[in-house]
């Protein structure tokens, strides 16, 4: 879901649901950053990239 294509083609609804699905993984792998339990910290940018796209879609979209 990282194209912003797609991203632009979505519902305001979903593009919500999506965003608060993102941020549900961001807390996630912060805990599990802090803990030393995440192995790959790239997944973290990633996750806050998807975040700042959505976001942009949606104040696009307002």
């Amino acid at each position: 879901m990282d194209d912003v294509k797609t991203m632009r083609s979505q519902t305001v609804e979903a593009l919500r649901r999506s965003l608060a699905e993102a941020e549900g993984q961001r807390r996630d792998l912060r805990f599990k950053t802090a803990s030393h339990q995440l192995k790959q910290v790239r997944t973290l940018r990633d996750v806050k990239q998807t975040i700042a796209r959505l976001n942009m879609v949606l104040s696009e979209k307002k």
